[in-house]
């Protein structure tokens, strides 16, 4: 049972909830409720925010993956002096 539950939302879900915050925005700003600028201010942080954050995950990807091409190298150097003692 504890398989079947999903951990994380799947892109659907996310693009679900996207276009319900987007209507909500969007009514809320043609109400007058809130102005251009609060809205242009939320686009900026929640960008700068998902730029970060990408980013982030990028370089660590990135250093994971040098990691382990080093251990591999390390490991097949070993094999070859073995080999050629």
């Amino acid at each position: 049972m504890l398989s079947s539950l999903q951990k994380f939302p799947t892109c659907s879900q996310y693009v679900t909830i996207a276009i319900c915050v987007i209507i909500i925005i969007s009514a809320l700003a043609l109400g007058g409720v809130i102005t251009q600028r609060e809205v242009s201010g939320g686009i900026l942080a929640l960008a700068g925010t998902f730029i970060g954050a990408f980013s982030a995950f990028k370089l660590n990807d990135n250093k994971e993956q040098i990691k382990s091409e080093n251990e591999k190298n390390k490991s097949l150097n070993r094999a070859f002096f073995i080999l050629s003692r």
